[in-house]
């Protein structure tokens, strides 16, 4: 289908897009509304729904349910945002009610840029330098392959985990949310011949009818038997049509991947979603070596896969092609439910057998709130989404009056601020005492 999008001069351009029009981002736009007239903040509750609300369970065509909330738990959350408007979205100290979510958190969406870290095996042994960059390349460009949804993640609490590790036991993953206010998630990833940091925090700006997130934190790859190690930035990421048209999810900018200490840089531009949908998710780019040369052209398609170009280093012409990354059929292909889920998403989704005596309570799958929302069950999550929500607020008043400092159970900064992993996670959370799960609850 065909959803709208409005740029910065106020005019809707049209953008082709699989995701149907989501209450899920109005939260997030809606703190615009105070600084339009009355006679517009009426139009823009009727774009909304808040004109004529009532609670309804719709089915759509492929039988999945729909919940609709009801009149005064909407119009309770209007009264709250619009007096809100102008703060800073990320310290925002404001509980969001459930039918804006998804039944993941933020830290497995963390986890859900490592779907395609079979690359990153790759690169770990491939002795040719270029081709070794383009892998890491691909692998920067599929970590968005899952982030064509909309509903938003639950913020994670002060202290909690989210772990993953591979059918095969190859690769494991660890993450913690390490600070609440500024929020900062910390990821630590072991994979063969290779280990990846990621520290996720970042700013989030409003533009009328969308909001722009730009990442602030950092992120690595260590590939150890060519002691080489790749940093990068990443491009902005919005929300696009909150107000009017279908919300749908689009990625622009710049992502500049460099090698040390090679010094190889590559430079990726993803385009802005334009008129009619021109340009969406494509992503193009090069790769340039240390002495200067433009040694390969990439191209391709955040959502769907990626293609390196060989260029000869004296004339600059293309040699060679070889596809990089093909994310192929990574979606259900019968729809499980509303959120457009992956097939990966769904792995970080389950709870093993003995879940509860290998992992430890803090664990985002254990979260009430979060599994009341994944069994459809609106009233409860929303319920204990606030008991969690409290919870955290007397453990942050608790220690505001001892003076604690609060400090993370399995990363440490240095004296440079950088974040480490402490190396003791696996370890000392298998196989827990009664007495040392009940000391780590956090709801």
């Amino acid at each position: 289908m065909e959803t709208s999008e409005t740029d910065s001069t106020g005019n809707t351009q049209t953008c082709e897009t699989r995701q149907t029009r989501s209450n899920s981002w109005t939260a997030w736009g809606i703190h615009a509304i105070s600084t339009i007239t009355d006679g517009a903040k009426q139009l823009y509750t009727k774009a909304l729904g808040l004109d004529e609300l009532e609670e309804k369970k719709l089915e759509d065509e492929e039988g999945v349910t729909h919940v609709e909330v009801d009149e005064k738990t909407k119009r309770d959350l209007w009264n709250q945002l619009s007096t809100l408007v102008g703060a800073d979205v990320i310290n925002m100290r404001l509980s969001l009610p459930v039918w804006l979510f998804e039944p993941t958190t933020a830290l497995q969406r963390m986890c859900e840029t490592l779907q395609f870290h079979q690359l990153l095996d790759m690169a770990a042994t491939c002795e040719e330098p270029v081709e070794r960059d383009a892998l890491v390349a691909a692998f920067t460009v599929s970590a968005f392959a899952h982030t064509e949804r909309v509903y938003k993640p639950f913020n994670p609490v002060l202290g909690e985990t989210f772990e993953w590790t591979s059918r095969d036991g190859t690769t494991r993953v660890l993450c913690e949310q390490v600070s609440h206010h500024p929020p900062v998630s910390v990821s630590y990833t072991e994979g063969p011949g290779w280990v990846a940091q990621e520290v996720f925090s970042c700013n989030a700006y409003f533009l009328g009818n969308s909001v722009e997130i730009r990442n602030t934190g950092s992120r690595y790859v260590y590939l150890t038997s060519f002691d080489e190690r790749y940093e990068w930035t990443l491009p902005v990421s919005a929300a696009q049509n909150l107000f009017v048209g279908g919300s749908f999810i689009d990625h622009y900018g710049e992502l500049i991947l460099r090698s040390s200490p090679r010094g190889s840089v590559t430079s990726l531009t993803f385009t802005k979603c334009g008129w009619f949908g021109r340009g969406r998710y494509a992503v193009n780019g090069d790769i340039v070596d240390a002495d200067g040369y433009r040694v390969m052209e990439l191209s391709g398609e955040w959502n769907r896969g990626l293609v390196g170009f060989r260029l000869d280093k004296s004339s600059g012409e293309r040699v060679d092609a070889k596809s990089l990354w093909y994310a192929g059929e990574h979606k259900p292909a019968v729809k499980r439910d509303k959120y457009n889920f992956t097939n990966f998403t769904y792995e970080l989704l389950e709870v093993p057998d003995n879940a509860e005596s290998i992992i430890p309570p803090t664990d985002s799958r254990f979260r009430p709130d979060r599994r009341a929302l994944e069994g459809n069950n609106l009233s409860l999550a929303n319920l204990e989404k606030v008991r969690v929500e409290n919870i955290q607020r007397e453990r942050e008043n608790q220690r505001q009056k001892t003076g604690t400092t609060y400090v993370p159970a399995w990363f440490y900064q240095d004296d440079n601020n950088e974040w480490h992993f402490g190396g003791k996670y696996w370890k000392e959370t298998r196989n827990m005492s009664e007495d040392q799960k009940e000391q780590m609850k956090l709801w």
